[in-house]
């Protein structure tokens, strides 16, 4: 499994996070933890879904925010209203925190075209659960 986090690089791997699952069930390598702040590529040599337990935010918690760089980010879709995964949201509304984004793009392997690009203005939709590749050109804050 692995992430993109430009905010937070190291020396050894950079903007990439990447961990396996050892026998133990334990995440190894320099991505120790899955949080709802980040969208993960996950290989599987399985079709069957794969779970995740992500705790949702409580009452008492500050929503959300998700900080993008001027650039690449891999970001999460997440819904606050608690719109089940597979769940759509228009793009121009899930990102409206982000005046200087210029494109998203999603991957399925299953499907006939495996990247989908949303671009703003275009009334196209984002999906909940799933993670997209954004492009912005400014730094700026993701509020879902």
């Amino acid at each position: 499994m692995i992430t993109y986090d430009p905010l937070n690089p190291d020396a050894v791997t950079g903007a990439w996070k990447s961990a396996t699952r050892g026998a133990d069930g334990k995440l190894s390598g320099s991505l120790a933890t899955i949080d709802s702040k980040h969208a993960y590529w996950v290989n599987s040599a399985s079709f069957l879904p794969i779970k995740a337990n992500i705790p949702d935010a409580g009452f008492a918690a500050t929503p959300p925010v998700i900080a993008v760089t001027a650039g690449w980010n891999m970001v999460p879709v997440v819904s606050l209203t608690g719109a089940a995964p597979g769940a759509l949201i228009s793009a121009d509304t899930y990102f409206a925190s982000l005046p200087s984004w210029v494109t998203a793009y999603s991957f399925d392997p299953q499907a006939a075209t495996a990247w989908t690009k949303v671009t703003p203005k275009s009334f196209q939709n984002v999906v909940v659960g799933k993670g997209y590749w954004l492009y912005s050109t400014a730094a700026g804050i993701l509020v879902p």
